[in-house]
């Protein structure tokens, strides 16, 4: 699949196989982490044909608190697309993931 162009922002329903250079970046609703994950990997392992908003409904935080897990849902997601040179990584554009 093609990646989008540089002019079109990704939406709820993009297929995340079409965000290769895109990152989701969760705060946990339960204990407040926040995590970044390459939509790649997720891609890789869920198939590049399921949309953003399927993805978002299946994660889950996986911290632990006083030795239980918190198991919470994303309360805040912002794709960012990002440049990686080496251990460097620059996000060039943001797109926050509206609820609903």
């Amino acid at each position: 699949m093609p990646e989008l162009p540089y002019t079109a922002l990704p939406t709820p329903a993009t297929p995340i196989g079409d965000l290769k250079s895109w990152r989701m970046i969760l705060r946990c609703a339960g204990c407040n982490k926040v995590v970044v994950v390459a939509l790649k990997d997720i891609a890789s392992k869920h198939g590049a044909g399921l949309p953003v908003w399927r993805a978002i409904d299946r994660l889950r935080c996986h911290r632990r608190l006083n030795g239980t897990l918190c198991g919470g849902i994303p309360r805040r997601v912002v794709l960012a697309e990002c440049d990686t040179y080496g251990k460097t990584t620059r996000i060039t554009r943001e797109v926050v993931v509206p609820d609903g």
